[in-house]
């Protein structure tokens, strides 16, 4: 039962809301109608802060916070459209779509796609000036969904999904950009130990993993 106590003033853009102490920026914000940007956070999971879209800058600190893992507090100001959090917002996303297969005319998620939508958004097309190592990943086909991992975000959706209502094999493994989602024993999905659940391509933001 939330009383009294349990509600806290915070102010997003200088306008004044309320939330339950305890509850996140990013939470917080989407119960008062205010739109902030993310692409690996899901209300049923834990935040993960891994792709950091939802950054926002909080008066008084240094540096950005990423909303879906930063509580809001009494008195907190937060900001969410600075030049300094629309700068690190884009170069994220320019990384992550510096780093994807770009097949998207093919792709099943082509017109209903997240990630695009973010791209298109902040208009995150442009080049990088990155040298980025293609992590050759084959296809894999054998389980009841396809894994097309060259198109993954590693936005960690999938293995939180299969924790909570599948068979646990999912893992991410490696480092930086050389990072990718796996089976935890490295074999195929038929032989993970996967049951079957689908549930990881229900909560794909992108077209990595699909049902046949």
């Amino acid at each position: 039962m939330k009383t009294q106590k349990n509600i806290i003033k915070f102010r997003i853009n200088n306008k004044e809301y309320r939330a339950v102490k305890g509850t996140s920026i990013l939470k917080a914000a989407g119960e008062n109608g205010v739109y902030i940007p993310t692409l690996c956070y899901a209300p049923i999971f834990p935040p993960s802060a891994s792709c950091r879209i939802c950054l926002v800058e909080i008066k008084g600190q240094k540096g950005l916070r990423t909303a879906c893992s930063t509580l809001v507090e009494e008195g907190t100001e937060v900001l969410t459209e600075t030049e300094n959090v629309k700068k690190a917002r884009k170069t994220n996303l320019k990384l992550l779509y510096a780093n994807h297969i770009g097949k998207c005319p093919t792709c099943i998620r082509f017109k209903n796609c997240e990630f695009l939508r973010l791209v298109s958004k902040y208009n995150a097309t442009s080049k990088i000036n990155l040298k980025l190592k293609k992590i050759d990943i084959p296809i894999d086909d054998s389980g009841v969904v396809v894994f097309d991992l060259k198109k993954c975000i590693k936005c960690r959706r999938c293995i939180w999904a299969c924790k909570e209502y599948g068979s646990d094999v999912l893992t991410i493994k490696g480092k930086g950009f050389g990072t990718r989602i796996s089976t935890k024993n490295g074999k195929k999905l038929k032989d993970s130990g996967c049951i079957g659940c689908k549930q990881c391509a229900q909560v794909c933001p992108v077209g990595a993993i699909f049902e046949k």
